[in-house]
């Protein structure tokens, strides 16, 4: 009776690409159980108390260590400014990391850019505004930064447009709503910004900019009210993915997409692990979800979406933070600063990741792969209870 299934997982194991991580089941790839939960955080500003038991401890003391494959992911020249609650975006070969909090907990300008390439930082023009929890996305060309959080902690309306080109900041036309903790993403024609939170509630604002008519437009809200999400475009829709409502410990794993051709929002997969303060970014047709924060721990899980395939299970970043960015440039993902422990901490890490199934040796072959060997997962699982009976 035990035949058959031994064969079938045999099978099912030369599907799936060996350097890549598994499929999500149902049930899966959460967090462990909570253990001695530490008080909430509302936005803004971080909370400082002593570190919280976590999971697993990391020599940084984040929640998990990734025992990443070798090559997966690898470490990086720390930035020169130890941050979270960042804004990451990468205009060709450089990654730039634009504002958050620092050390003691303050707003800061400050503008770093890495070239991959040489593997160096520089020091750029500071943002002309000292802002945390502030959303940042770009058409290529220009670098779009808007909302956050003031020194005060009032919620801003500001967009502020960095050139690459001639290293120089301009202003833009306000956000029709003020507010930080929001997320941002570009779908080819315009810059979104959705979600966030003002004055101690979670929104569930969508806007939308028009860099050519310099023009915002008001959008049909979000389904989901948020703040600490992330955004990223994809398949000519832009998805809003987990977040919080307010508190550390009011998570959600929501999905949604955005299409503006009939203006409305869907409800796609939720994310497996419902987490706020992560990043997104989109890489070879798929969107990846990195890091987050719960108020017993920050989470290291590296999942991502794949149209027809839904949530995969990627390697886990090397250390769990929240309040990190992302960005993609060249065949690696780059997952830049945030805090060790949940609702405060800052770091100088980078670490990057290259996904096999997006660069050139594996490609669309090894979804497809993944999708078959979901498929006779569920296959083996019936014929094992068949079996069991």
């Amino acid at each position: 009776m035990r035949a058959a299934p031994i064969a079938l997982a045999v099978t099912l194991a030369l599907l799936v690409p060996v350097a890549h991580a598994q499929i999500i089941s149902p049930g899966e790839g959460g967090p462990p159980a909570p253990r001695q939960p530490s008080p909430p955080s509302l936005v803004p500003g971080p909370v400082e108390r002593e570190s919280p038991t976590l999971p697993v401890p990391s020599p940084q003391g984040g929640a998990r260590a990734a025992d990443a494959a070798p090559g997966l992911w690898v470490s990086h020249d720390r930035m020169p400014t130890a941050r979270s609650e960042t804004a990451v975006v990468a205009v060709g070969t450089t990654v730039y990391a634009i504002a958050g909090l620092d050390a003691s907990g303050g707003p800061i300008s400050s503008l770093e850019a890495y070239d991959t390439l040489t593997g160096t930082w520089a020091e750029l023009a500071p943002m002309p505004e000292r802002l945390h929890h502030v959303a940042a996305a770009t058409d290529g060309e220009a670098i779009y930064v808007m909302g956050g959080f003031s020194v005060f902690g009032s919620p801003s309306s500001s967009l502020h447009v960095y050139d690459p080109a001639s290293d120089t900041w301009s202003e833009g036309p306000r956000m029709p709503t003020a507010r930080g903790g929001l997320a941002a993403a570009f779908d080819g024609e315009r810059v979104y910004a959705l979600g966030g939170a003002a004055h101690g509630r979670a929104l569930g604002t969508a806007e939308a900019y028009d860099p050519a008519a310099r023009e915002w437009e008001k959008l049909p809200r979000m389904p989901t009210a948020r703040d600490h999400l992330a955004a990223a475009a994809l398949d000519g829709r832009v998805h809003a993915m987990g977040g919080r409502n307010i508190l550390l410990s009011a998570n959600t794993g929501a999905h949604e997409a955005y299409d503006p051709a009939t203006r409305e929002w869907a409800g796609l997969e939720a994310l497996p692990t419902p987490r706020g303060g992560l990043a997104a970014v989109t890489m070879g047709g798929s969107i990846f979800v990195l890091g987050g924060e719960h108020s017993y721990g920050t989470f290291a899980e590296n999942e991502h979406y794949v149209p027809g395939a839904g949530w995969l299970e990627a390697e886990p970043m090397p250390t769990a933070r929240h309040g990190l960015g992302a960005a993609a440039a060249g065949e690696r993902i780059y997952a830049v600063a945030g805090g060790i422990v949940p609702g405060g901490g800052v770091s100088s890490l980078v670490e990057s990741y290259r996904d096999p199934v997006h660069v050139p040796e594996f490609g669309a072959a090894a979804v497809a792969a993944m999708a078959a060997a979901t498929a006779a997962a569920a296959g083996l699982g019936a014929l094992t209870r068949r079996a069991a009976a």
